[in-house]
Parts: C-alpha cells; sequence; structure tokens
C-alpha cells in the first residue's frame, strides 16, 4: 500500500528589504515639492504674459492719445489756413485732464470740440463692437488722461496763431492703478505708460 504524503512548503523570506516608512515620506516630499516648484513656474510664466500683452498695448494706446492730438492739430490747420480763421491749437485747453478717442477725433470736422476735459470726465478706455478702445461701452482695465502744457506764445503773428508749440502728454495705467498727473511718477513698476510729444505750428516752419 502506497502513501502519499504532501510536503509541507517552506517559504524563504527574500534577502533584498523593502521601502522603510521614512523612506516612502522623503520620496513623496520631493516628488510633491517639484510638482508645486513646476506648477508655480507655470502661473507665474502666465502671468508675466499677461503683464507683457498689458503693457504692449497701454504702450500703443498712449501713442494713441498723442496721434489723436495731432489730428486735431492738423485739422484745424486745413479748415482755418486759407482764411486764417483758426488756431491750429483750438480746443486743446492747458493744463486739464482730457479725453480724446478715434470717435471724438473727429467731431473736430462737424460739431467741433474733440476733447472732454475737466475733473470728472470718464478715463475707462473701453471696446466697442469694433474691438476698438473708446471711451464708451464695455469695460476694460484700461485708463487714459492726455494733457497739454508749455504753451508758448506765437511773437511773430500772434493775429493769426497765437500758439507756437505745445506738448502733449498721453498717460495710460492698467491693473486698477489711478491715473497720475502730469508731473506725476509713471513707470511699469506701476503699471503706467507715459508718451509726451511737442506739437508745433507747422505753418510756421
Amino acid at each position: 500500500m502506497v502513501r502519499l504524503f504532501n510536503k509541507k512548503k517552506r517559504f524563504r523570506f527574500s534577502p533584498v528589504a523593502g521601502f522603510s516608512l521614512i523612506e516612502v515620506i522623503i520620496a513623496m516630499f520631493v516628488l510633491v515639492t517639484g510638482v508645486l516648484a513646476t506648477i508655480t513656474l507655470t502661473i507665474n510664466s502666465i502671468k508675466q504674459t499677461g503683464n507683457s500683452r498689458d503693457s504692449l498695448v497701454a504702450s500703443a494706446l498712449a501713442q494713441e492719445g498723442v496721434e489723436l492730438s495731432r489730428s486735431v492739430r492738423d485739422e484745424n490747420a486745413t479748415q482755418g489756413y486759407y482764411d486764417r480763421s483758426t488756431d491750429l491749437f483750438q480746443y486743446f485747453q492747458e493744463d486739464q485732464l482730457c479725453t480724446i478717442d478715434y470717435q471724438t477725433a473727429f467731431d473736430v470736422r462737424t460739431s467741433g470740440d474733440p476733447f472732454t476735459c475737466g475733473g470728472s470726465v470718464n478715463v475707462n478706455l473701453n471696446l466697442d463692437s469694433d474691438k476698438r478702445y473708446v471711451h464708451s461701452g464695455s469695460n476694460t482695465e484700461f485708463k487714459r488722461a492726455v494733457y497739454f502744457t508749455n504753451f508758448v506764445a506765437n511773437d511773430h503773428d500772434p493775429g493769426f496763431l497765437p500758439t507756437k508749440s505745445v506738448d502733449v502728454i498721453s498717460m495710460v495705467t492698467w491693473n486698477g492703478k489711478p491715473l497720475p498727473g502730469p508731473t506725476d511718477s509713471c513707470s511699469l513698476a506701476n503699471s503706467c505708460i507715459r508718451n509726451e510729444s511737442k506739437l508745433t505750428s507747422w505753418i510756421l516752419h
């Protein structure tokens, strides 16, 4: 009679040791630190991209403020040169906070004063239906003011052109920053762009 005996299996422990709890915690800490650093860099990169975009838009808007003022001077010259009836700097108000946009700039051809000046004017720049910046419509984060300073009198023929030159200062802010005055500090650190130009009575030159 043959008897079958089941041999008991013997298990041997592997000589290779596993990870300890401290090692697992340290590995997780390193992993989480790396992920957080990557997320932080990504967020900062997005913010820097947004700031660069805003500063470029603000620079263009500040330049536009100067160019629109220049167009008013040129339109005055076109209208009044031959009959000697129009001052090139008509409507330019000295040391006043003023606004102008591409829509109101055309008012000089029809209804007159293209500038809105005073302490209570709407300085917010908004997008119209054509996606162009004006002082009415849907709000954006940009504000713009235009100042006219240093009016130099024309001693040669004041009856025809009483003003020889005017300094135009166009200032734009964003990120909720208030608009500074024409003599106040304006820098990128303050989310502010300043563009300045001297307009002359070019008919005299």
